[in-house]
């Protein structure tokens, strides 16, 4: 600072400012500083630069409650303020350097003029040289406490919890020869509050519940909230946070030292410390407390770390065991490492697993499997899947799906692999089922395929019969009766032909009418009955019987009650059909001479029972449109399309019986 800055600030009309430029222009060997009313730094000298370490520039930004401690400033401020003292004031504080060395230093100080003539408007500060750094023999107390540091120091390893190495650390400092009160304290921002964990003391503890930032009806007091925002070490004179009273009191003759415990510059807690007032708190004692505070920080790091981490192998232990496939995890020797609750149940008679090989617990095999996804997986670094049956020889009964999931180190080289299998037994056999349905399908729609081309071949035979009746007897008949009556009309006008041979001309062209008439009827009725649809099923195949014992040589009986209300007309039409395609068979084919008709109901379905006494068949060539037998294929047929059920039995020497049934929901 040059002597035309220094005459800028300072009255030049002042005997005593003129004397004092000269002293900094010529170099003190003192660090001297130019301060304003409010403390704020107008200048400084090269000494002064040297020792706290900070250039002129920022020096100049500053003001001395910057660089003085706490407990020092009220001192620093009282100056300032006292307007009316002239006389220079010599004392000591403790002040700290921009590497945060605290450092004590003798201080003169002195009000001098302003230009304008006013008392106070500057003041010259002059600090005294820093003596030569001595020898520190420890005291009793910091002796004390450097044994309780290392003491503390044994107990976080030792300590399983937060709570008991607070209450550790807090005895430890409590024993220190000099200290009243201990208590060690963490900051709750979520809740607040300031908990006390470890005391001892006096006093009980509370909960100091205060809010950190400063606001609101707790805030804390001055000293509380400014150890919270600047993280510093802080001594108060005769005073001390009371935790029953939630505040700083006066406790005379005392003095509070607080000590903030920090992780990364940010306050987490504190320790507080009540002791004698009259004791200095030196240097050593500063940095054993802050030590010990940034261990207990560290510590409650640790421990919270130390729960998350537990929380979160919880968490992923339930995750592992609530699976509901099976999921381990296997080394390179194929060895299981962990298995979770699925393995566990399955493989009951094997545990414990870990350390089995997994094709000796899995597969009770002494060697891999052939197509072992895990070993491929260990080859390839892929995700490997394979599909198991069991039991292994013969016809499986469950199914799994494997995959193995790499588990890579830093380098890309596979450690180990996780093994995951799914029970797939009930997708196997919904697969199976799929697959034998279509097969029935496609054996179906050849059946059918094969049944329509009979149909067709039956349905053209059928129109060649009816065309041949048609042709060959009604046609014959219907000639037969015109040829008579030309006769007749020829022999009306002739006396040769008498009365009698006209009279059996007229009734032989009766009587071939009457039978013309017959079978036009009957053919009718073969096509589709009417009484059927006028009466119902019962009388229908009762009229049909009838007419069956007229022109065979077989005796049907029938048992069958009235269906009321009637039957849907589907069900009568296909009970009348199979009934029509039955008694057709027996007097084609059996030879009988007895056979019995029942129609019913039971348990919700219209049964229908055929049987004759007649020569019997073997039913297993009969089955299928393939086997030439259309009439049976015909019944199953019509059958099916109701979801009927229908069944045959047939012996050489009983005869043959035919069950149908149709379910119905009637009563």
């Amino acid at each position: 600072m040059n002597k035309e800055t220094v005459q800028n600030i300072l009255p030049s009309s002042a005997e005593a400012s003129s004397r004092l430029i000269d002293f900094l222009l010529e170099g003190s060997d003192s660090s001297t500083l130019i301060l304003s009313s409010e403390g704020s730094i107008l200048g400084v000298n090269s000494v002064a630069q040297d020792l706290f370490g900070y250039p002129e520039d920022k020096f100049l930004k500053l003001d001395i409650f910057e660089i003085v401690l706490p407990e020092f400033q009220e001192k620093i401020r009282s100056e300032l303020d006292n307007t009316s003292k002239r006389t220079e004031n010599n004392f000591t504080i403790t002040c700290l350097t921009a590497g945060e060395e605290e450092i004590p230093v003798a201080v003169s100080a002195k009000r001098v003029k302003g230009t304008n003539g006013q008392e106070g408007q500057f003041v010259l500060r002059v600090q005294g040289s820093v003596a030569e750094p001595r020898t520190h023999q420890l005291t009793k107390c910091e002796h004390s406490l450097l044994q309780s540091t290392k003491a503390i120091s044994r107990l976080l390893i030792r300590e399983n919890d937060m709570e008991s190495l607070l209450d550790e650390a807090a005895k430890q400092l409590y024993e220190i020869n000099g200290y009243r009160d201990v208590s060690i304290a963490l900051l709750d921002e979520q809740k607040g509050e300031i908990q006390p964990i470890g005391y001892r003391g006096d006093c009980s503890p509370h909960n100091w519940s205060v809010t950190p930032k400063g606001k609101g009806k707790n805030a804390p007091e001055e000293p509380l909230k400014t150890l919270i925002d600047e993280g510093r070490i802080k001594v108060i004179e005769g005073a001390g946070f009371c935790s029953a009273c939630n505040r700083f009191k006066h406790q005379n003759p005392s003095k509070c030292i607080l000590v903030p415990m920090k992780v990364k510059e940010k306050v987490v807690g504190f320790i507080q410390i009540i002791r004698s007032k009259f004791s200095r708190v030196e240097k050593e004692e500063r940095q054993l407390l802050r030590e010990i505070a940034d261990d207990l920080a560290y510590a409650r790091t640790k421990f919270q770390l130390e729960r998350r981490l537990r929380e979160s192998e919880k968490l992923l232990s339930d995750i592992f065991h609530s699976i509901q496939d099976g999921i381990s995890l296997l080394n390179k020797e194929f060895e299981i490492v962990r298995a979770n609750q699925w393995y566990q149940e399955r493989y009951s008679e094997q545990t414990p697993l870990k350390g089995k090989t997994c094709y000796k617990v899995y597969h009770d095999r002494e060697s891999i499997c052939p197509n072992c996804p895990t070993r491929r997986t260990f080859k390839t670094g892929k995700v490997s899947r394979a599909i198991h049956e069991y039991p292994p020889d013969g016809d499986p009964n469950e199914w799994h799906e494997l995959f193995a999931f790499p588990i890579k180190d830093e380098t890309g080289e596979v450690e180990g692999v996780v093994k995951h299998v799914r029970n797939i037994t009930n997708r196997k056999k919904a697969e199976q089922k799929l697959r034998k349905n279509k097969e029935r399908l496609k054996e179906r729609k050849q059946k059918l395929e094969t049944l329509y081309s009979k149909l067709k071949g039956a349905r053209e035979r059928e129109r060649k019969r009816i065309s041949r009746l048609l042709h060959d007897e009604l046609g014959q008949s219907i000639s037969a009766a015109i040829l008579n009556l030309s006769l007749l009309e020829s022999s009306l006008g002739s006396s040769s032909n008498s009365e009698d041979t006209l009279q059996a001309k007229i009734e032989e062209t009766q009587e071939i009418l009457d039978e013309t008439d017959d079978r036009i009827k009957q053919l009718a009725a073969d096509l589709r009955p009417k009484m059927l649809d006028e009466l119902g099923l019962v009388p229908a195949i009762r009229s049909y019987i009838d007419r069956f014992n007229d022109r065979h040589e077989v005796d049907i009986k029938l048992k069958a009650s009235e269906f009321s209300p009637r039957l849907e007309r589907e069900i009568e039409t296909v009970i009348y059909r199979v009934t029509q395609e039955a008694l057709a068979n027996i007097a084609k084919h059996s030879g009988a001479e007895r056979a019995r008709v029942a129609i019913g109901r039971d348990e919700g379905k219209i049964n229908l029972i055929v049987e004759d006494d007649g020569k019997g068949f073997d039913p297993e060539k009969i089955h299928g449109p393939e086997s030439g037998h259309l009439g049976l294929t015909s019944m199953r047929e019509r059958l099916d399309s109701l979801d009927g059920n229908f069944q045959i039995g047939s012996d050489s020497d009983s005869g043959t019986r035919i069950e149908a049934s149709i379910p119905h929901k009637g009563e």
